[in-house]
């Protein structure tokens, strides 16, 4: 069996030549590397995501996230359920709402109905002032943010009083949703003994 009579033999028959036939061996090689290699290849996709207030971009690759990017997810989401008026609460309880995770949701919304309530009928408007950001060694989706609260009882400020606020998150499906949303102790944000919110 020699080689160079079969060649010859199917550019006689076929009317290919040799450089086609170099042209046809090279994309059959390449077509196999291809083939390997998206075998080979294990799907860990990098995603840029921009948080609800542009600043900068952020990534999420599998399951880890960017702590800048929980850093602006969790100041996000203590703005809607923190820095409210009687005439913003409801818009932005439903806005919270959108970020909330499934088994999450009913919690969130029943807080965010109890704190509207009081809001309006007692006529006050809150503003969190965040000082800091803490991230839980133990667990890379929780954050603690502590900071001042300021109560507005129509024109009077009472002051200030500090809070930590713990929000947790999970990457899911491609969205970043919130497990819990929490006051919590200042000494000891991530601990098993929060207040509540």
């Amino acid at each position: 069996m020699n080689p160079l009579k079969i060649s010859a033999d199917l550019e006689a028959r076929t009317g290919i030549g040799r450089a086609i036939q170099l042209l046809l061996a090279t994309m059959a090689a390449t077509s196999a590397l291809l083939a390997l290699h998206i075998f080979l290849h294990q799907d860990r996709d990098r995603v840029t995501f921009l948080p609800a207030q542009i600043e900068k971009g952020f990534w999420v690759e599998a399951d880890q996230i960017s702590r800048d990017y929980l850093d602006q997810m969790a100041l996000f989401v203590l703005q809607l359920a923190y820095n409210v008026t009687p005439a913003s609460v409801d818009f932005q309880n439903v806005a919270l709402l959108k970020y909330a995770a499934p088994e999450a949701h009913g919690a969130l919304e029943k807080a965010g109905r109890l704190a509207a309530e009081r809001v309006k009928r007692d006529q006050i408007s809150t503003l969190f002032s965040p000082r800091s950001v803490l991230h839980d060694k133990a667990d890379g989706l929780r954050v603690a943010i502590q900071g001042e609260l300021t109560t507005f009882v129509t024109d009077k400020a009472s002051p200030p009083r500090a809070m930590t606020v713990l929000v947790a998150f999970r990457y899911d499906g491609g969205r970043t949703v919130v497990t819990s949303l929490k006051e919590t102790s200042q000494d000891d944000p991530f601990g098993a003994n929060p207040s509540g919110h």
